[in-house]
């Protein structure tokens, strides 16, 4: 009878054993998601960068400004924030009612941040846009050439809402640097690369600046997730 104890114990254990070893294989180290990704009711992806909505993008000042700026609604407060690299562990953040997230786009060579990007942050209203509204803008950018493409907004092959980032960087003719534009006509450049996301900083609370995280995207194939749980 313990023989029989023993060998019904060593099958429970290598079948647990297996089922473990098939769950590593299926999800890695990487952490269970607090959310389903189609409940994100923004997400921004790259490659080319883009932010999704469920709901449409607003265009909060007057058609023809540049930059556009946009806000839509959340429909519920964000209380995490998720950020997928494909190389890396998934990042969660747990976030405050004031957090802002940055996504910075690469410089011409793709090797470091080019200082031009978008931003995303909570508003307390925008237009119709009264049901916890995100607000999308580029980052501040003194030379003017970043900008959301027109037309404003348009529908994703998915069927979300979809605003894609521009950087419109021409060459430097000093020393003979390309820039972000085109390759095209006069210019030399590559959009798709200094569109695609360099990094993401996640501030939970933006009356606390200096407390952020900050996560390197692989390849520029960051994927950012705002989660209602």
């Amino acid at each position: 009878m313990a023989r029989s104890h023993l060998v019904v114990g060593l099958g429970f254990g290598i079948l647990g054993l297996a089922i473990g070893a098939l769950f590593v294989h299926w999800f890695g180290d990487r952490p269970v998601k607090p959310f389903a990704a189609d409940d994100s009711p923004v997400t921004v992806r790259g490659g080319s960068m883009r932010a999704r909505s469920k709901t449409a993008w607003q265009p909060t000042n007057t058609a023809g400004s540049s930059p556009a700026t946009f806000c839509t609604n959340a429909n519920a407060p964000i209380l995490h924030i998720v950020v997928d690299d494909p190389k890396n562990p998934e990042s969660t953040t747990s976030v405050t009612a004031n957090w802002e997230v940055q996504v910075d786009g690469r410089d011409p060579t793709g090797k470091s941040l080019s200082g031009r990007g978008i931003d995303l942050k909570p508003v307390a209203s925008c237009l119709s846009s009264t049901t916890n509204p995100v607000a999308l803008t580029v980052l501040p950018d003194p030379n003017g050439t970043s900008d959301f493409y027109p037309p404003n907004s348009g529908i994703d092959e998915d069927g979300t809402n979809s605003e894609r980032f521009e950087d419109e960087t021409p060459d430097n003719p000093s020393p003979g640097a390309r820039g972000c534009a085109g390759p095209s006509g006069k210019f030399n450049g590559d959009e798709d690369v200094c569109e695609s996301p360099y990094q993401v900083i996640v501030i939970p609370d933006t009356t606390k600046p200096a407390q952020f995280t900050k996560i390197l995207c692989t390849n520029g194939e960051c994927t950012v997730h705002f989660s209602k749980h």
